[in-house]
This record gives C-alpha cells, sequence and structure tokens, in this order.
C-alpha cells in the first residue's frame, strides 16, 4: 500500500463538518436546460488570467475565494507562482462516501479463504431518509494493505491469519442493528494487538463509543501495540462522531456537562497532545491536523477564522493558499452559526480565547476583513457615513465605496474623481471604468445617456453579462418601438442544467454570441404588441435571424387562428424557407375548410408552433426544432393564457399608446377564444372529414388528432371526448388504414 494514498484517504477537509452526516438525496430526469442572461458569479477572464491579475470587473457576484484573490491584486499584493498554482489546482474532496466500496477488502479476503464474502454496508441509516458513512473508503483500503503484509509475514493459511480476517469480517459486517464484536483471542502478540483494535473499530462503528474510547485509550497506552501512536487520534474521533449524531448546539452553559460543544473540547485536546508528542506516523499526521481544524470550527471557530484572515494577507501566502481560503469561508459560517445559536456565555467564551491568544487579527488582514465585509456586505452603508476615507485608502476600498455609494450621497462628486485618476495599468482599472459608466448617467440629458450606452455595447473588453446589462440600459430609454427592437434580444451567458453550467461561446463561423428574448422582453412582446408591431419587429434587421424567425412564427400562428389572412400573407415571407412554401400554398387555398385543414397538418408537422414567444427560456424551447415533439415542453398551445399576458404598460414598453394596448388587448381576447390545439385540430379535422369523406390525407389526421391529444400539457376532458370522436370515426370508415392500426386506443 501508497502510504501517501492512504494519508489522503484519511484526511478529512476542515469544511467538512456537515459532510459526517449525509443526507441521501435522489435524482430524477430529464432535466431542462435554462439559459441564462445575467451575472452568473464567474471571472471574466480565465482562471489562470484572473489569479495573474487580470481580473475583469469584480463584482459582489464573485465567489468569496475570487474576492480575496481580487483584493489581493488591487491591494498591490498579488499571488506568487505557488499561490496562483494553487488556485488553478482542483481541491481533492473528501465527500466522507466509502470511495471504492468494500470491494478490495472483499476481493482480498477471498482470495485467500474463498467461500461467500459477507455483506458489507458502509452506511448506517438515520431518520427522515439520513445515513452517515460507518465505514470510511481508508479503512477498506488498510485492511486489504494489512492483509498482504500479514500473508507476506505469516503464510496465507496461517491459523492466525485466518482468524485475523475472521475477525475483520465481523468489524465489517456489523451494524449498529446486529452488533458484533469480535472476541479476544490467545496467541502471538501481534495477533492480541490487532484484535483489540479491531474490537475497538468495532465498538466504534456500532456506536458504543464510551467503550470505544476505553479501548482505544488502552491501545495508546500499550507500547506493544503498532496501533499505539493512533490512541489519541482514534479517541478523538469517538468524541466527534458520537457529537454529530445530536444537535450541536444546546442551552447549557458552555462548558459544562450538557453543553453539546465539550466533546469537541475533549477531541480538541487530544488532537493537539497527539500531534504536539511527534509520534504520529506520516500517514496520521496530516489526517490529525485536518480532523483539529473540523474540530475548531466548533470549538473556536471565531479565533480559526482570524487565523486564516493572516494566512491569506501575507506577502508569499503560497501553496496552501486556497486551502486557506476554504477555512476562512467555513469558519466564518461556523462562527455565525455559533453567534445565532450558541448561549450568550459560549459567546463571551469565543471572544477570550481569541483575547487569551493575542488576537491574531493585524493590519493586512484587518485591511482585508474590512474590504470583504464593504463589498459583499453593508459596512459602507450607515446613513451619512463618509465614503472618502475608506476610498483614498485604497484602489479596492475605492471599488467598494463606489459600489455601496447611493445617489445624490455628497462624496459623490469627490469618489468619481478619484476613479477618474485610477490608472490603466490597476488591476482595479476595468471594475472602476464599468461603475463610472453607471455613476455618469445619471447627471447626463436623455440624448447623451443614449449616447454612452450606445458607445459603451460597442466595447470589446466587455464581458456578455455587462453587455446585457447596458441593452436592458439602453432599451428602458427607448422613444419608440423602432428604437427599441436593436437592444431587445439579450445575449445567453451560459446555459444551466442542473446548476452544471455551460458557458456560451461564439459561432465558429460568424463570431457571434447565441441571443434570445429574455424573460421580461418575451412577456412584454407576447402581452402588449399588435399584429403590426409582431410584424415591425420580425422586419428589423437589427434582430438575430433566430429571434425575428420565432416572431414571425408566433405572429404567422396568431393572424391564421384568427383569420387575419391579410397579416398571415404579410408575415409569410418572414418564416424560414422550410414553413414559408408551405405557408404560402395554404393561404391560396380558397375554400376556409380545407385551408384550415392544411394548416392543422403543418401544425402537426411543427409541435413548436404557438402563439407566443418564448418566455421561460431554455434550450429546449428555443433551439429546439420546431418540427420536433418534445415531452418536457408545452407542444403548440394550451387554450387559457395566464393574467401574465394582459396588455399593460407594468410589462415595460412604455412608449406605447393606449391605441396599441386596446387593439393588443382586442387580439387577445380573441386568441383566449381558440381552443386548445389539440381541440383546435380536432374541430378542423372532422369538419373537413364530413366536407370530404373520401380524401386520402385523413386517416393519417384523424391518428394525428389523437397521438397530439397524449401531449402532457393540456389536458382536459374535452381533450379526451374529442379524441374518441377521432377515434370511434377513424375505425368506423377507415378500418384497413395502416393509420387504425396504428392506432389501438384514443386516450
Amino acid at each position: 500500500m501508497n502510504v501517501r494514498t492512504l494519508r489522503k484517504l484519511l484526511v478529512i477537509p476542515a469544511a467538512a463538518l456537515t459532510l459526517l452526516l449525509v443526507r441521501q438525496a435522489l435524482a430524477c430526469g430529464p432535466f431542462a436546460t435554462t439559459a441564462r442572461f445575467d451575472d452568473i458569479g464567474l471571472p471574466d477572464t480565465p482562471m489562470k488570467d484572473f489569479a495573474a491579475g487580470k481580473l475583469g470587473i469584480v463584482r459582489p457576484a464573485l465567489s468569496k475565494e475570487n474576492q480575496i484573490i481580487a483584493f489581493r491584486h488591487m491591494e498591490g499584493w498579488g499571488l506568487d507562482e505557488e499561490a496562483q498554482a494553487a488556485v488553478l489546482t482542483t481541491p481533492e474532496v473528501d465527500s466522507g462516501g466509502p470511495g471504492p466500496e468494500p470491494d478490495l477488502w472483499l476481493k482480498a479476503r477471498t482470495v485467500i479463504v474463498g467461500g461467500e464474502p459477507p455483506k458489507i454496508d458502509p452506511f448506517t441509516q438515520l431518520k427522515d431518509y439520513n445515513s452517515y458513512v460507518r465505514i470510511p473508503a481508508g479503512a477498506f483500503i488498510h485492511a486489504a494493505a494489512k492483509l498482504e503484509e500479514l500473508t507476506k509475514s505469516h503464510g496465507s493459511k496461517s491459523p492466525e491469519v485466518l482468524e485475523w480476517i475472521k475477525g475483520q469480517d465481523q468489524v465489517f459486517a456489523s451494524t449498529t442493528a446486529s452488533p458484533v464484536v469480535p472476541a479476544v483471542v490467545k496467541g502471538p502478540e501481534w495477533l492480541r494487538a490487532e484484535r483489540e483494535y479491531q474490537i475497538a473499530a468495532a465498538l466504534f462503528y456500532v456506536e458504543k463509543f464510551d467503550d470505544a474510547r476505553k479501548a482505544f485509550q488502552a491501545i495508546s497506552l500499550d507500547k506493544g501495540s503498532p496501533w499505539q501512536s493512533w490512541g489519541l487520534y482514534l479517541q478523538a474521533r469517538c468524541w466527534v462522531r458520537e457529537a454529530t449524531l445530536k444537535p450541536l448546539y444546546s442551552t447549557a452553559p458552555a462548558g459544562g456537562a450538557g453543553d453539546s460543544r465539550r466533546p469537541y473540547l475533549q477531541a480538541q485536546v487530544l488532537l493537539e497532545t497527539a500531534l504536539k508528542s511527534k509520534l504520529l506516523p506520516e500517514d496520521v499526521h496530516d489526517a490529525a491536523e485536518n480532523y483539529r481544524d473540523l474540530v475548531r470550527h466548533v470549538t473556536e471557530p471565531a479565533l480559526l477564522r482570524d487565523e486564516a484572515l493572516v494566512q491569506l494577507s501575507t506577502p508569499k501566502v503560497g501553496g496552501g493558499f486556497r486551502a486557506a481560503m476554504t477555512r476562512l469561508i467555513s469558519a466564518e459560517k461556523a462562527a455565525e452559526k455559533a453567534a445565532e445559536k450558541t448561549v450568550e456565555k459560549a459567546a463571551e467564551k469565543d471572544k477570550a480565547i481569541s483575547k487569551v491568544h493575542g488576537g491574531p487579527i493585524n493590519s493586512r488582514a484587518e485591511s482585508m476583513r474590512a474590504w470583504l465585509d464593504a463589498f459583499a456586505g453593508d459596512a459602507l452603508q450607515a446613513n451619512g457615513a463618509s465614503f472618502l476615507k475608506e476610498a483614498k485608502a485604497s484602489y479596492s476600498m475605492l471599488v467598494a465605496a463606489l459600489a455601496k455609494l447611493p445617489k445624490g450621497h455628497p462624496d459623490e462628486k469627490a469618489l468619481m474623481a478619484l476613479a477618474q485618476k485610477v490608472p490603466a495599468t490597476s488591476p482595479a482599472y476595468p471594475t472602476i471604468r464599468w461603475q463610472l459608466i453607471w455613476l455618469e448617467l445619471g447627471s447626463l440629458p436623455l440624448a447623451t445617456q443614449k449616447t454612452r450606452l450606445e458607445a459603451a455595447l460597442k466595447r470589446k473588453d466587455l464581458p456578455t453579462w455587462a453587455l446585457n446589462r447596458l441593452r436592458i440600459g439602453r432599451r428602458s430609454l427607448a422613444g419608440s418601438l423602432e428604437e427599441w427592437i436593436p437592444f431587445a434580444a439579450s445575449i445567453v451567458v451560459a446555459t444551466d442544467t442542473e446548476n452544471e453550467l455551460e458557458i456560451s461561446k461564439p459561432d465558429e463561423k460568424s463570431g457571434e454570441f447565441p441571443q434570445f428574448f429574455s424573460g421580461n422582453e418575451g412577456n412584454a412582446i407576447n402581452a402588449n404588441l399588435t399584429l403590426d408591431q409582431l410584424l415591425t419587429v420580425a422586419k428589423n434587421p437589427s434582430l438575430p435571424k433566430s429571434v425575428a424567425a420565432e416572431v414571425a412564427r408566433c405572429a404567422w400562428m396568431r393572424a391564421f387562428v384568427l383569420d387575419r389572412l391579410d397579416k398571415a400573407a404579410a408575415l409569410t415571407p418572414l418564416l424560414e424557407d422550410r414553413l414559408k412554401a408551405r405557408a404560402q400554398s395554404i393561404l391560396e387555398i380558397q375554400d376556409p375548410v380545407e385551408r384550415r385543414f392544411e394548416a392543422v397538418r403543418l401544425m402537426f408537422e411543427n409541435p413548436g408552433l404557438r402563439f407566443d414567444v418564448g418566455t421561460d427560456y431554455t434550450t429546449r424551447t428555443n433551439t429546439y426544432d420546431v418540427k420536433e415533439f418534445d415531452s418536457l415542453r408545452d407542444n403548440w398551445w394550451c387554450g387559457s393564457r395566464d393574467d401574465a399576458k394582459t396588455p399593460g404598460t407594468g410589462h415595460g414598453l412604455s412608449f406605447l399608446k393606449p391605441s396599441d394596448l386596446q387593439q393588443a388587448t382586442a387580439d387577445h381576447a380573441a386568441l383566449d377564444k381558440i381552443p386548445a390545439a389539440q381541440i383546435y385540430f380536432g374541430n378542423a379535422v372532422m369538419a373537413f372529414a364530413e366536407a370530404h369523406p373520401d380524401d386520402p390525407r385523413l386517416p393519417e389526421a384523424l391518428h394525428k388528432v389523437i397521438a397530439a391529444t397524449r401531449s402532457p400539457m393540456c389536458g382536459s376532458t374535452e381533450m379526451t371526448t374529442m379524441s374518441k370522436r377521432c377515434f370511434n370515426l377513424l375505425h368506423k370508415r377507415y378500418p384497413k388504414s395502416e393509420w387504425t392500426k396504428k392506432t389501438k386506443y384514443y386516450y
């Protein structure tokens, strides 16, 4: 066994306290992929560049780790090469899970003893579907390595080795519900020592913590045991595991018998004693240090937080930079939780501990903490507070002050003057330049505001989320629909599938990012625009082709079902080529019954056709081909339309005239009278069947009406009735059709 491997498996991250109890979550799918248009909280530059000081725009949405990196660069401290490497290295995460499962051990022991291996469940089930890892990965790996060692030194058929395997089987197979503790054995000294360890481990795994602690204490005093140096560490593990199975905070006096933090204090003493002894083997030392950090999240989180701040603010922070950031964040959370739930005396004790230790915070650490509090919190928002003192101290505090500056504050002009002097070479320059855009706008005439925003939109150095915010600002100033349209679509910053982000990339040929309407703009279009205005939007060359095509499709559908054939004709040239020819031929049909029948056949082939542009924008609803049926999507349309589509100024587009809104209201009222798509289809097909009973297209059309009623959306009794009518007609009139044979059910 590789000692380095075992040490990694034994190490428990300082932030892993909550992972000692693992909630088992069941996932189900498939999952929709949602488009994100605003700041997703990632650096604007590649992480390698960000770690080196090319920060882009720094904002509160960045993670605390990235805020710390940004602060160091804006302060001029930077990151040394080791710290940058640590930032770019993906951390190894031990989730507390069983890792490779028991298979490694089971395979090793079965090679020697054969037979059916025992069943091992590494988890212990708790209440409410919770469970925790009773036997960690390292235990199985260590047992397999120990077995290899014993067979080499004593032989694979040695009775003592077989007895050791028997005991280890009992340790792993035993549970709290069916506890089995190996019996004491007589024999050589090595077997006696190993069995004592197996007994202690079994007691630990079945939650007999008092007995386990006594057993590990005896081992720690046994100079003949190979496990002696582990004894103190394993006693601490007993205290912590027992404590994690109980509520963390209680109202008992701090340090007293009823104080739930007492077991952690006991564990801390044991761990510090073990570490000071310098007797721990290499494969346990790191585990003990990390376990002490874990314990300190309960016993002295404020002090642990302050120590992390000091480490993070040292001139040469080195390879421990990422670990220190993790420690700071987890300790902050623990300190906040302790402050909320611990009794007053316990909170006072935390303060006393920090005081006894001499207060680890120095001026550099204090400035980092002040900046983190000011930038992401409320530290600079007190009424009447002067921002100038902090802002003059450093560029980082200037960034924080500009971010928190209330409109019309007395310091506004002075702060903006300071911001104008920041050199382009400063890592803070992109952030301050971005802040100035918005601070300066408010004092400018309307025409100048528009010009400034349009100029900013032409910049090549801004990230996509920033461009979207500029578009929002610019379209809010629009005085007409024609002025609003060029800024209506937003860039897709990323797509999100169950919190798994995929950053958007520009098209290889055009170099353009994908663009769609965000929810606000989609709702504004759907609710407030008349058919004439939808035509104006679809024709505007400034819209991306995909967005303009969707507007044209939705407007054409509205026009056709409302029998506004003149508007449908005007929209037809704007449709995609695949739809354009069919739409044109449909409009040329003079018989209204046949015209509607042909239109329904087109809609059958394109389940993505509907009245409204998408507002819940996902890659399924907006890049999904309209000709494909999607069981997760609202295919076609439902009969009722929600209140969000009611025309009104609440959707934006404040430049619209009352007459525009009146016409939009009339259009909506007419659309509300159109039944759900499947009913509309059925009515059209049944009417055509009555007028043209021998038309060879009818069996397929009847089959497709029935299939459409199986869409998961818009189900109703009326829809089932329509499906049954079509089913009966299909089977009665066309019993030998291939479409009849494919249609065995109407539900």
